[in-house]
C-alpha cells in the first residue's frame, strides 16, 4: 500500500514500525484503516481502539498503546505537538494541552483539575468506548508523562494514575512509566502531580512562533466548536459531573454561561431536552463501569444518582431490557 502524502500515514508507519504486517491489519480492519488514513480528525475512540487491539495482538506486543509513545516523534502530532514543542514550563504544557487537544485528535479530551495541594490531569473520550480502551488510556496518559520524563527526568513520575480498564495481568511495563501507585477499575482515567510540579521549566521555546502556532489552532477550534452541538456539550459536562451531584439542569446551565430559561430553550432549538440526555448519560456510564470496572453493582448505582441497587436495576432494565447483572456477564472487556 502507497502511505505517501495522505494524511494518516503516519499511523500506519508507526504501527509497521511496532511490528505490525499491515496487510493482516488491513483485512481486519479495512475500514478503520481508511479513516485513519484519508480522515484521521474523524476517526472515533472506538475505531481507535479496535484498531490497537489488533495492533497488539498481531505484534505480540501486549503494551502496544505504551509502546506508540516510543515510535511516535510529537511533530507527528501536526499543529498541536508544535504547539507543546514550544511551551516553556509544565504548567504552560498542561493548559496547552487542555485547550488545543482537539485539533489534534475531536473524539478525546484533556482536563486539568487544580486543588489545594495537587494538580489533575484527566482523560477522557466524548463517547464511552464499546471495546476495551486500554491501549488507548496508557498511550495516551503515557503520552503526558513520557514527554514530561524525557525533559526532566523521574521528578516527572505522577504520585498515582488511575484507570478505566481492568489491571492486565503483567505491570512491568505500565510500571516503569508511570511508577507503582497504579489503581484500575476507576470511573476516570487521570494522573495526580503535585502541585509545585507545574512550575518546573520544560524547554526555551520560542514567545512568537507559540503565538503563530496559537492562532491558528484558535481557527481550527472555532471551526471544531461550530459542528459541535449544545447537547454534545452538556453531555461532556454531565459525564464530569454526575458523579459529584452537580449534574442537574440549573448547575449545567450555569456552567455554559445561561439562564435555566435560556439553556432550555436552546436545547428545545436541537429538538433536544435535559432530563433525556442525563438518563443516556447516566445509561452510559452505568454500562461502561460494569463492562469496564469491578466496582459492585450497588456502587455502581450511587455514583450515577441511585440511592439503592432496586432503583438502578429497575432504572437500568428499563433502558436496556437486561439487569446490570446479566449484562456485566456479557459484556465485561477482556483485557489485550
Amino acid at each position: 500500500m502507497k502511505l505517501e502524502g495522505l494524511p494518516g500515514a503516519w499511523v500506519l508507519e508507526t504501527f509497521q514500525r511496532g511490528g505490525v504486517n499491515l496487510n493482516e491489519l488491513i483485512q481486519q480492519h479495512p475500514d478503520e484503516v481508511e479513516t485513519a488514513l484519508y480522515r484521521p480528525d474523524t476517526i472515533s475512540p472506538d475505531c481507535v481502539n479496535q484498531l490497537l487491539i489488533s495492533c497488539a495482538k498481531i505484534s505480540g506486543n501486549q503494551n502496544f498503546g505504551l509502546t506508540m509513545n516510543k515510535l511516535v516523534d510529537i511533530s507527528m502530532y501536526g499543529l498541536f505537538g508544535y504547539i507543546l514543542l514550544q511551551t516553556s514550563t509544565v504548567k504552560d504544557f498542561f493548559n496547552n494541552l487542555e485547550r488545543y487537544y482537539p485539533t489534534f485528535y475531536s473524539g478525546a479530551s484533556f482536563k486539568i483539575i487544580t486543588r489545594k495541594e495537587t494538580i489533575i490531569i484527566q482523560y477522557a473520550t466524548e463517547q464511552l468506548p464499546k471495546v476495551c480502551p486500554r491501549h488507548d488510556n496508557e498511550w495516551s496518559l503515557g503520552f503526558v508523562v513520557d514527554y514530561l520524563k524525557f525533559h526532566l527526568g523521574d521528578i516527572a513520575r505522577p504520585i498515582s494514575v488511575s484507570f478505566t480498564h481492568q489491571s492486565p495481568d503483567d505491570l512491568s511495563e505500565i510500571e516503569s512509566l508511570f511508577g507503582q501507585n497504579l489503581q484500575f477499575s476507576q470511573t476516570k482515567n487521570q494522573i495526580v502531580y503535585k502541585k509545585p510540579f507545574i512550575n518546573k521549566k520544560i524547554s526555551n521555546s520560542d514567545p512568537w512562533m507559540l503565538n503563530i502556532l496559537r492562532q491558528q489552532a484558535e481557527k481550527m477550534l472555532q471551526e471544531y466548536y461550530k459542528e459541535n452541538s449544545l447537547e454534545k456539550e452538556v453531555r461532556l459536562l454531565l459525564l464530569e459531573k454526575i458523579e459529584n451531584g452537580q449534574a442537574n439542569a440549573s448547575d449545567i446551565a450555569r456552567t455554559l454561561g445561561f439562564s435555566l430559561s435560556t439553556f432550555k430553550r436552546r436545547l428545545a432549538q436541537e429538538n433536544s431536552e435535559f432530563s433525556i440526555i442525563k438518563l443516556s448519560v447516566k445509561n452510559q456510564l452505568a454500562q461502561e463501569m460494569l463492562s469496564g470496572s469491578k466496582t459492585s453493582i450497588v456502587n455502581i448505582g450511587k455514583k450515577i444518582g441511585f440511592n439503592d441497587q432496586s432503583s438502578f436495576t429497575r432504572f437500568f432494565i428499563r433502558c436496556n431490557q437486561i439487569s446490570p447483572l446479566e449484562y456485566r456477564k456479557k459484556h465485561t472487556h477482556k483485557i489485550t
